[in-house]
């Protein structure tokens, strides 16, 4: 079943630019062994760009502490990414929260992707197969 979710979004995600991390989730389910029987309190916020965090988005990784009771919390973010505004300062404050560098994948299944979440949605799924936990999006729009 999660390998038929996998090539349904991979199928989605037809447009894009050329690759340079290729995502290729067959290699995930090599190993049919359960890995944990017991989901950990770990929680997985992706940021595909470098930019200025919202109040929702702060709130949101907040509330993954304080109300879901998230012992670890993962901000997974590109290769350099820089946190210099006071928001970005808050969060990274809170014992609970490790910022994780990952390459951001570019192809599913040879296929490109450019679209942030979609991005986005490929690392969160990788993070929570590898790690466990949960993984959390937040929508934010200037509408």
């Amino acid at each position: 079943m999660i390998k038929l979710l996998f090539q349904l979004l991979s199928a989605i995600l037809l447009l894009g630019r050329a690759a340079s991390r290729d995502v290729v989730f067959d290699d995930l389910f090599a190993d049919q062994t359960v890995h944990q029987a017991k989901i950990p309190k770990t929680a997985h916020f992706v940021f595909t760009k470098t930019r200025p965090l919202s109040w929702l988005e702060f709130a949101g990784i907040k509330s993954s502490i304080v109300t879901l009771g998230c012992t670890k919390v993962n901000i997974w973010v590109a290769p350099g990414a820089l946190f210099e505004e006071n928001i970005w300062k808050l969060v990274l404050a809170f014992p609970e929260v490790q910022v994780r560098e990952t390459a951001m994948p570019t192809t599913i299944y040879g296929n490109p992707v450019s679209v942030p979440a979609h991005v986005s949605d490929i690392v969160r799924l990788e993070a929570v197969y590898n790690e466990g936990g949960k993984c959390y999006t937040i929508y934010t729009s200037a509408s």
